[in-house]
């Protein structure tokens, strides 16, 4: 991994790893592992230590660090959950918790499930697939689904297009038709007919309620899970000064963390390293990252991933590994990483700045690069990683 520092700590993609920073010691990038620390503490006062000598531990793609503090362990009242939705390990979090919160982190649980559950591709039953089977006719789904499903199609609208759910016919050819680790390799085939694009016009009802989804089936995986941790947080504002939802690639934070200067959080090396490409810093936010590292399989003898091209019903060919977005609100931030993943890597500066957007993003070749908007979350990156 190149190491020209800028700042102090920055922003990699792919898995987030949340450190409660000022107070407790994290793995810092800093330092190496072979001869011992270049230096002990960054600028910003993060100090090294590995993940089972500081007491973190690793929830699926995310290391939360509730080690210790200088003066001896930490005693915490703080109120949390993990639990396995949406094929992600999803843990919620309240510091210093509210009197009703464990209420709160229970309601917000539920919601989480029940979007899982009525939104899921992967249950013929489910309220979404009822929709999708029968497209051009009203079907009655729970509010969830159609709030998800609303949210879809205002992601449609405003992105001109560019965002489109309609992905799913794409995802089954190629041999997506099941969860991830129930997928073959090599069971699917690419598609021989280039896609007609058309415009996604669908009805609501929200009286019902009810949808009439039209001809093609939508897929609401990223955009469902960006919803269902929006939600969370917001059952859970009010009942801690700091708190955090953490889903797979999305996560939400409010407050500024058990220091009061920030959440940290580290996105990874999509090529695999040990080391995050960057490290930003946030509060009141949410971060997404879409990436093609993980959910990659062979289509007859072809290597294909799961984030497909609206425009051409096949795997997007943007020379990018990773999008990570920073934005107010964790669905618009999943619909962003899309936007910016195809806008290729060409384009995809342009189409950030534009748009006053937080990203960073990994290209094919390892170069790390990142918006103007997102220079003032950033406190550490490296110019490139290795592939």
């Amino acid at each position: 991994m190149a190491n020209d520092i800028v700042g102090d700590v920055g922003i990699d993609n792919l898995r987030f790893r949340f450190g409660f920073w000022s107070q407790f010691r994290v793995e810092h990038p800093f330092e190496s592992r072979s001869t011992g620390p270049r230096s002990s503490t960054c600028p910003r006062g993060c100090s090294r230590s590995g993940t089972s000598a500081s007491g973190g531990h690793v929830i699926g793609c995310v290391m939360i660090t509730t080690a210790e503090r200088a003066g001896g362990p930490r005693e915490s009242a703080d109120v949390s959950t993990t639990f396995t939705a949406m094929g992600s390990n999803v843990t919620m979090r309240i510091l210093n918790p509210g009197a009703h919160a464990e209420q709160a982190i229970d309601a917000a649980r539920e919601n989480f499930l029940n979007i899982e559950r009525t939104c899921t591709r992967f249950d013929p039953m489910s309220d979404l697939m009822r929709a999708n089977s029968n497209g051009r006719e009203w079907t009655q789904v729970s509010v969830d689904c159609l709030r998800v499903l609303r949210r879809a199609y205002a992601a449609y609208r405003d992105t001109d297009g560019v965002f489109d759910p309609r992905t799913l016919e794409s995802l089954q050819a190629l041999g997506y038709d099941r969860s991830w680790e129930k997928v073959r390799q090599g069971r699917g085939s690419i598609p021989t007919r280039r896609r007609r694009v058309t415009k996604w016009r669908p009805s609501f009802d929200d009286a019902r309620p009810r949808v009439r989804i039209g001809p093609r089936p939508v897929d609401l995986g990223g955009i469902g899970k960006g919803v269902a941790v929006a939600q969370a947080m917001e059952i859970l504002r009010e009942h801690g000064n700091s708190i955090l939802v953490e889903a797979g690639g999305d996560l939400a934070v409010r407050g500024t963390g058990p220091n009061s200067r920030g959440w940290r959080v580290w996105v990874e090396d999509p090529f695999g390293g040990d080391w995050p490409a960057a490290v930003c810093e946030i509060s009141d936010s949410a971060v997404a990252t879409s990436s093609i590292r993980r959910r990659q399989w062979k289509a007859g003898d072809r290597h294909v991933h799961h984030l497909i091209d609206p425009r051409t019903g096949l795997p997007a060919q943007s020379e990018l590994m990773s999008v990570t977005v920073v934005h107010a609100e964790a669905d618009t931030a999943e619909v962003w990483t899309k936007v910016g993943f195809l806008a290729g890597r060409e384009r995809i500066r342009e189409v950030f700045d534009s748009a006053a957007i937080p990203a960073v993003w990994i290209d094919e070749d390892g170069r790390v690069r990142y918006s103007k908007a997102a220079a003032s979350h950033l406190v550490w990156k490296v110019s490139r990683v290795q592939s």
